[in-house]
């Protein structure tokens, strides 16, 4: 049985890499090329994750789509 997929721990990865690479653009500035290799890596690692380790998640039914 595979565990439930966690979407905040991603989202969470790529908004402290923005927030490295504003905060030290100015010091460091080829860190922005560096980044962009860093999330392409992160891409492909997410995305067999998401093929191989974790599970579908489970569609239900609802009235309307919610509070927005």
């Amino acid at each position: 049985m595979k565990p439930e997929y966690e979407y905040f721990e991603d989202y969470l990865e790529l908004v402290i890499q923005y927030g490295y690479i504003t905060f030290f653009a100015a010091a460091f500035p080829i860190g922005t090329f560096f980044t962009v290799i860093f999330i392409a890596i992160e891409a492909w690692s997410d995305m067999f994750k998401l093929e191989n380790l974790y599970k579908r998640p489970i569609p239900f039914n609802t009235n309307d789509i919610g509070i927005w």
